[in-house]
């Protein structure tokens, strides 16, 4: 029997599975400590205040953070961080922001095998999102916008399984439910998640199944959303009217599609820059890190165009190079400080 045990164990520690998972825990927890010692910034002292307000039951708000200083989304954020704050103080809250950014490690691991990556593929997928460029703000200034990776992961996963199965109507309701935590993670990131799971989702589905699981989907999310349509368009807040009138007409711009070039730049090559040159001097030390981390950039990008070769691989691969153009044009497009 303890043999049987013994092998049993060793199987597990020497799986795949269990490295793979144990290597992006490792990256959540590292999130989640960064974090909680970080000094923060204005959302997060926010964050903070109303999250203290809600756990001492000193107020209890409808309304939430305050998105490009034009629209407030509900206070969804603020009871999600209680638990954290109940178990560790303002210590505890800021760590369960760290661990919703963490999360998109061992999620990204699960989309990628749920379509078909090996074990090696899946994991390194997961790390890259560990990307300087698209890490290092949600790290040192946490705040609500630093879920969305999380979020449109999550998204993505359940899409493939609605693909495996659009016929079951509450694989479509949770969808739903992903779409309004992803309005609430940022607007940016509900654009993004709409625009994956469409890609992964339509061509599966039949017309009637499309129709229904739209019809559940579309259901759900109008109503998660009611604080937040209230917020815009009641008589005694009228502000968030005008707010989307003022955003429509002063900030939205199609003529900053034309940075998109130095947006990818600071993505894929600024993060780390910006990252070293904090701890290090510019030296040799420096010059040999920034090219070691160029060089995997060249192999990642070596890898990606080797994983078009057939199947689902070649159209997630399309898809993710795609989408990065997409939602970096949309981001220019809705947002003036990005």
């Amino acid at each position: 029997m303890s043999n049987s045990v013994n092998i049993r164990a060793l199987n597990i520690l020497s799986s795949p599975a269990f490295w793979s998972y144990s290597c992006v825990t490792l990256f959540v927890l590292i999130c989640a400590f960064i974090t909680a010692h970080s000094s923060g910034g204005g959302d997060a002292y926010r964050d903070l205040y109303f999250v203290q307000q809600i756990a001492q039951g000193d107020s209890f708000p409808v309304q939430g953070p305050l998105i490009g200083g034009i629209l407030h989304l509900s206070a969804l954020w603020f009871y999600v961080l209680v638990p954290f704050y109940w178990l560790g103080g303002a210590f505890g809250a800021l760590f369960g922001m760290g661990l919703f950014v963490g999360l998109k490690f061992p999620l990204a691991l699960s989309v990628a095998r749920r379509a078909g990556f090996n074990w090696n593929a899946s994991l390194v997928a997961a790390l890259a999102m560990g990307l300087p460029g698209w890490t290092i703000l949600a790290l040192i200034a946490p705040t609500h916008a630093g879920a969305s990776e999380a979020i449109v992961l999550a998204c993505i996963a359940v899409a493939l399984s609605v693909r495996d199965a659009p016929h079951q109507l509450r694989r479509w309701a949770l969808l739903g439910l992903l779409f309004v935590f992803a309005v609430h993670a940022h607007p940016v990131a509900f654009v993004l998640a709409v625009l994956m799971v469409s890609a992964v989702v339509f061509f599966r589905a039949s017309v009637a199944e499309l129709l229904r699981g739209l019809f559940t989907s579309s259901l759900v999310f109008f109503a998660g959303m009611a604080p937040v349509w209230w917020g815009i368009f009641s008589a005694e807040k009228p502000e968030g009217v005008q707010g989307l009138g003022f955003w429509s007409s002063s900030v939205l711009s199609f003529e900053r599609v034309a940075d998109i070039a130095l947006l990818l730049r600071s993505v894929f090559w600024g993060g780390g820059e910006f990252t070293l040159g904090y701890w290090l001097a510019e030296g040799s030390a420096y010059a040999w890190i920034m090219g070691a981390y160029s060089f995997v950039l060249v192999l990642s990008a070596f890898g990606l165009v080797a994983s078009f070769v057939g199947g689902l691989h070649r159209s997630l691969s399309l898809l993710f190079v795609l989408l990065i153009f997409i939602h970096s044009a949309s981001v220019l497009v809705m947002r003036d400080i990005t």
